[in-house]
């Protein structure tokens, strides 16, 4: 086969950080291996990794965590993949090869999964940081933060970081958040911690509690409850305000916006401490020095209620023997100011009473209690007053020179005003005297006593005793009206209204029947030639009131007595106009008394009123049998009475059944249209009102499966649940709304708050989460879990969302598969994977893909850690145990052997290094040295060359005196006098050859040289005769630990020096010669004189 690989592969042995392709020359990972054909794949295609029998004897170390391997089933370990879990430390099984104990399933089935694509379950817990599963995610650190979700936003949308949905109806204990902290330490703990930045213009929540629902049980937004036995101070709720701000500051604002009638208190406080330390129910300091009032309690009470208002209302219901005291006043203040220890200021103009003080006292000490209690000990001649009261206004209401309410619940005697005349005058004495003589048009009181105590002792409005022996009538009481005004007259009037648990008598008479005269608890004496109504007694208890009411109770039990005795006849009723007159006569034997609808009761012979059964009832019905039993006004109203075992309650349950059997229907128009149909449970009104014949449906909740006419085996829990079904078949909607338009969809499952709220016609759907696919109208076969996931879907289908807000604004996009919290949120494509735990887009989601491309996209790392892998029976082969890699080799003997030739070029361009050695560029293209190779027609090398030598200081550098050329030793040098500039004469020869010094020498082997022998001179003594020949070069050692500059020689200017020195020496041979020549013709001319 053809196998193409990037030149960048070669890296793969030294640490790159690119990609590689194998099978492909467009790889889409750090390691992209393909199959031969990806439909039909040959049977060598894939990975092998180190095959073994047993695991080794000695176990890997941290080093080796999360190695591979895959054991054969030849030994001990079953066969299967395993890795080696440092933590544990042992190795664990990825695969057992057989299929029968997988931790984890694919969706749906008890298949092990095999594709990275797979939505997989588990039934166990899972554990993370430990080795033991608790609960379904049990987290174990040690570390600084357990769990942490962050979020952004560029966009305005909602978020919600956690969420906990708790959905039962069981009564056990629910806790949506709950913090344990164990610790010792003296560090701050807090069971909760919110940091809000407070930039923005909206309301910011430290903690927000939003309680909701009809639940009857108590409610608390926030309830603290602090046990600690610690010395320390203990704070239910402790605000600091510390901001610069000029903000109204409230330490706590309650806002009641209900409706409820009942108590409402914006602080409730109440202490139960048995502790001798003050109590008090208020602790209020004010320390500001500011020149503003500094009130320590303000009170305003605003609005038009007709109710008691009161700007401080105590009460003090402790038991103990203390004083009890409702309001002190300690001034203590030194100023000449005006100090009043109480000053109340009544301004209103309202019509109703008005106290300047009131006291009312209810405790149950057993102390003497005051409702005033005034001690005037001075013995100055001025007038004294106990109490001096002044009523001059004019108002038309309710006015009182001293009222005393007592409420106390004490055992002590209670006294609303106590006088005590002792003295022995002759003169007429008055325990109270009151003289009114207002002319106002307010009720008077000559005497008005209010008890209202809860106490065990006897309380009296008024006690008389009378213990004179005197012979004449003796009266406990004696009222003579004899007032000729229209209003109405009361000889006595008793009001009680205390809350107390005793007994209440409004009129209580004790006859102690010594004597042998008639007696009489009561005797009402009416005479009088008056036109109006007599009545010798009336009692009105109004029917709102709690409690059982009793017109009358009378007991008298013994023979021959009567509880009742009446001579004249008995009207019994509810009103004036419904009473029923029982007949003034015995009537005859056996007859029995009968109404005639307009209030005459008259004896009636039979007993043809009598009910017996519920067919007698006017709004009840029940078949032959006995086996359909129907209550409620026209409820069965058109069964034919045979044998069907229907079950009807409510007004028109099951009004139009007449052929189905087997039906139950509770509530107000439950199957009220059902015909034929059978098999059906219809609970809550209008529960299956419209149903036909559909039959095998479960209708539980008010309006569920309101409309449904011929649709069978749908399940409905919940108010509307698949209200709008007609015809769809085996739907499931659990909770409120669920399915709520589905008019014949079939195989639905929706779950939750408006779960697949709007499809209308779409089947074999599963939403499973609060607003769950909430818009999708006629999709199919998707399956969406989590709170808003598919939210905005209108016609995606094949589709799955796993996680809460999962492909939120994916609108017609089909087969997506998402997977995480807010995975694929603002995708609005088809074929998409995502698996991602935010709204990354596709270049950042951890995995995206696309299913009609085959295109799977992982951005970030991916790593095979331990391991052979061989790719294509060699084609590709990573020699984990000696660190090789092959290319059409098993067996590579190099850290990189290729069998074959080998193409660096593919793909690389511009200034992009095409291979590195150790780190160091090796091989450049494009303004570095690389070899052009086969055809190519010249080699670059931008940076110094070193034969031999790994760090050459010169542009070309050998190590060793061994180089040849063929023919000629000459080197090329530029030389065009068209290249040149500054061109001058060089004139150094003769004169400095005689000062250049050669010498053998031998190399000691620094900065990398060789320990060879050779002719040359010393580069310092040279420098001070030609110092244009020296030049300086810097030695750095491959492992860059030593780095040293030394002197080089340029060699190739000496050519020139031996020019201008043969030169010159050829110029005195020519000056020899001549004067040789000259002396040669002296001497011969000296030889021929001689001669």
């Amino acid at each position: 086969m053809k196998i193409t690989f990037s030149s960048l592969f070669i890296l793969l042995a030294l640490s790159a950080q690119a990609q590689v392709g194998v099978g492909t020359t467009t790889p889409n990972a750090t390691l992209d291996v393909r199959s031969s054909n990806q439909t039909t794949p040959s049977n060598n295609d894939g990975l092998l990794i180190p095959k073994m029998d047993n695991f080794p004897a000695t176990q890997p170390t941290a080093v080796q965590d999360g190695m591979m391997v895959f054991v054969t089933g030849n030994g001990t370990p079953a066969k299967g993949f395993y890795y080696w879990d440092q933590s544990i430390p042992d190795w664990v099984p990825v695969s057992n090869g057989g299929g029968n104990d997988h931790d984890f399933y694919e969706e749906g089935t008890t298949t092990s999964p095999d594709n990275i694509n797979d939505d997989q379950y588990t039934l166990g817990n899972l554990a993370i940081g430990k080795n033991t599963a608790d609960y379904p995610l049990d987290i174990y650190t040690q570390g600084d933060t357990g769990a942490i979700i962050n979020m952004t936003s560029a966009a305005d949308v909602n978020q919600i970081a956690s969420s906990v949905n708790i959905t039962s109806s069981d009564n056990f204990q629910k806790i949506g958040f709950s913090s344990t902290l164990n610790s010792p330490g003296n560090g701050n703990h807090y069971g909760f911690l919110s940091n809000v930045r407070n930039d923005g213009s909206g309301y910011h929540y430290g903690a927000y509690q939003y309680l909701y629902g009809a639940g009857t049980g108590r409610q608390y937004g926030t309830f603290n409850t602090l046990s600690g036995t610690g010395g320390g101070n203990q704070y239910g709720t402790y605000n600091s305000f510390l901001g610069s701000g000029n903000s109204f500051l409230r330490g706590v604002v309650n806002y009641f916006a209900n409706t409820s009638n009942n108590e409402q208190y914006g602080i409730d406080t109440q202490i139960l401490n048995d502790g001798n330390g003050t109590h008090r129910g208020m602790n209020i300091l004010i320390n500001g020095n500011g020149t503003g009032l500094h009130d320590g309690i303000l009170t305003t009470i605003s609005g038009s209620g007709m109710g008691l208002k009161r700007g401080v209302l105590s009460y003090i219901d402790n038991n103990g023997d203390g004083w009890h005291e409702g309001t002190v006043n300690h001034l203590r203040g030194t100023g000449d100011g005006l100090q009043t220890g109480t000053y109340n200021i009544i301004d209103n103009t309202g019509n109703n009473t008005h106290y300047g003080v009131r006291n009312l006292i209810q405790g149950s000490g057993d102390g003497l209690q005051y409702g005033s209690h005034t001690d005037v000990s001075n013995s100055g001649s001025g007038d004294h007053f106990g109490a001096y009261n002044v009523v001059s206004g004019t108002g038309t209401g309710l006015q009182y020179g001293s009222l005393n309410e007592i409420t106390n619940s004490g055992n002590a005697t209670h006294f609303g005003n106590y006088n005590w005349l002792s003295g022995a005058g002759s003169g007429d004495q008055y325990g109270d005297y009151s003289f009114l003589n207002n002319s106002g048009n307010g009720r008077h009181y000559g005497v008005y006593t209010y008890l209202n105590g809860d106490g065990s002792s006897d309380h009296h409005g008024t006690y008389n005793s009378l213990l004179g022996s005197g012979s004449g009538d003796q009266y406990g009481g004696v009222s003579s009206i004899g007032n000729s005004g229209n209003g109405t007259h009361y000889a006595y009037k008793g009001t009680t209204f205390g809350s107390g648990s005793g007994e209440h008598y409004g009129f209580y008479s004790d006859v102690i029947a010594n004597g042998s005269g008639n007696n009489y608890g009561i005797r009402n004496y009416v005479h009088g030639p008056g036109t109006g109504n007599k009545y010798g007694t009336i009692n009105y208890i109004p029917p709102t009131d709690g409690g059982t009411h009793y017109g009358i109770w009378s007991e008298a039990t013994k023979a021959g007595s009567y509880a009742g005795y009446f001579l004249g006849n008995v009207a019994i009723g509810t009103a004036l106009a419904n009473t029923y007159t029982l007949p003034a006569s015995r009537g005859t034997a056996n007859q029995i008394m009968q109404t005639d609808g307009v209030g005459n009761v008259t004896w009636a012979n039979g007993n043809s009123a009598v009910i017996h059964s519920i067919n007698d009832l006017t709004d009840g019905k029940s078949d032959t049998a006995g086996s359909s039993v129907f209550l409620g006004q026209v409820a069965g109203n058109l069964d034919d009475g045979n044998d069907r075992r229907n079950t009807g309650v409510g007004y028109a349950a099951l009004a139009g059944g007449v052929d189905g059997v087997d039906n139950t229907a509770l509530g107000h128009s439950t199957l009220g249209s059902a015909g034929n149909a059978s098999y059906n449970t219809a609970i809550g009104s209008f529960s299956m009102g419209s149903n036909l014949t559909g039959s095998d449906n479960t209708a539980v909740g008010y309006a569920s499966l309101g409309v449904n006419q011929t649709g069978t085996g749908n399940v409905a829990l919940g108010v509307g649940a698949v209200n709008q079904n007609v015809d769809g078949h085996s739907n499931v909607g659990i909770g409120y709304a669920p399915l709520f338009n589905a008019t014949n969809g079939l195989g639905n499952v929706a779950i939750g708050f408006s779960s697949l709220y709007s499809l209308t016609s779409g089947s074999y759907n599963v939403a499973i989460g609060s607003n769950a696919y909430y818009n999708n109208l006629v999709s199919d076969d998707n399956v969406v879990i989590g709170g808003n996931a598919g939210y905005s879907n209108v016609t995606g289908e094949r589709s799955v969302y796993l996680g809460a807000s999962t492909g939120y604004n994916n609108i017609n996009g089909d087969d997506n598969i998402f997977i995480g919290y807010n995975a694929g949120y603002n995708e609005t494509g088809s074929n998409k994977l995502y698996i991602e735990n935010s709204n990354a887009n596709a270049n950042n989601a951890l995995i995206y893909g696309e299913f009609d491309n085959d295109l799977l996209r992982v951005n970030g790392d991916l790593e095979i850690n331990s391991g052979n892998v061989n790719a294509d029976t060699g084609t590709l082969f990573v020699d984990a145990l000696n660190n090789r890699v092959g290319v059409n080799t098993t067996n590579p003997d190099f850290p990189f052997s290729v069998n074959g030739s080998a193409n660096l070029n593919e793909g690389v361009g511009g200034a992009a290094t095409a291979l590195r050695v150790n780190g160091f560029e090796a091989l450049w293209f494009n303004s570095t040295y690389f070899s052009w190779g086969f055809g190519g027609t010249s080699n670059f090398f931008a940076d110094p060359v070193g034969i031999g030598a790994a760090l050459p200081a010169y542009q070309l550098q050998l190590n060793t005196n061994s180089a040849a050329k063929p023919t000629s030793s000459a080197w090329t040098v530029a030389s065009d006098a068209r290249l040149k500039t500054n061109v001058h004469a060089f004139t150094d020869g003769l004169n400095l050859i005689d000062k250049i010094n050669p010498v053998w020498f031998t190399y000691n082997g620094k900065a990398g040289m060789p320990h060879e022998t050779g002719v040359g001179t010393i580069a310092q003594e040279l420098q001070k005769v030609a110092p244009y020949m020296v030049n300086e070069w810097t030695y750095q050692s491959e492992d860059g630990k030593t780095k040293e500059d030394y002197l080089g020689v340029d060699y190739g200017a000496l050519d020139f020096v031996l020019i201008n020195a043969i030169k010159e020496q050829q110029k005195i041979i020519e000056q020899q010669k001549e004067r040789i020549t000259a002396l040669e013709r002296r001497l011969d001319n000296l030889e021929r004189t001689n001669n």
